[in-house]
């Protein structure tokens, strides 16, 4: 289970909401467009720029295409999007960069200083896609548009509130993540 956020593109007569919410598989688009493909670069760089301990994941395109019955160069057309991980044994967080948005996420493995810490660095994350990339957060847990600029604290409180749900990390293992009504925290 994982903490997750996600940026999209603003679009012509359409509210932020309502693009962030909606069930439209259109986040990868079938046709290469330059200026979307310059653009996953230019955020991707970024980051990069800001933590160069983030590792870009390298796909293996002839076992891809193997698994889906398809060519080599379908299959790279078709995975196109960018992955972005911190490093082994870090914090968790996955960066992917779509076509039209990005998604940012983090395993509830989090708790107290551990918590505002990697909420910060992804909140640096957040402020370098939404400034190289033009997009807006929407918070799925919260169900609403994120200010940068306000909204940190309340990010934390429900990513704690959750996290703390799972009690110690070490736990986790003998847990099944699934039945998670049933772990109080910190048993």
């Amino acid at each position: 289970m994982s903490y997750d956020l996600r940026l999209c593109l603003p679009q012509p007569g359409r509210s932020p909401e309502e693009i962030a919410t909606s069930d439209e598989a259109d986040f990868i688009i079938s046709d290469l467009i330059p200026e979307l493909e310059v653009r996953k670069q230019r955020v991707a760089t970024a980051l990069l720029q800001s933590n160069p301990e983030l590792t870009p994941f390298n796909f293996d395109f002839e076992e891809l295409a193997k698994n889906d019955e398809i060519t080599v160069a379908e299959a790279k057309s078709k995975y196109r999007h960018i992955e972005l991980n911190t490093p082994e044994g870090s914090g968790g967080i996955q960066i992917t960069i779509y076509d039209t948005e990005v998604s940012v996420t983090v395993p509830y493995w989090h708790h107290g200083a551990a918590a505002r810490h990697i909420f910060q660095e992804i909140w640096n994350y957040l402020q370098i896609l939404e400034r190289e990339g033009n997009y807006f957060t929407y918070d799925p847990q919260l169900e609403r548009v994120l200010n940068l600029n306000t909204d940190f604290d309340s990010v934390l409180k429900i990513y704690e509130g959750v996290s703390n749900q799972f009690g110690n990390p070490a736990q986790l293992a003998t847990r099944r993540w699934w039945q998670i009504w049933k772990y109080p925290a910190n048993r």
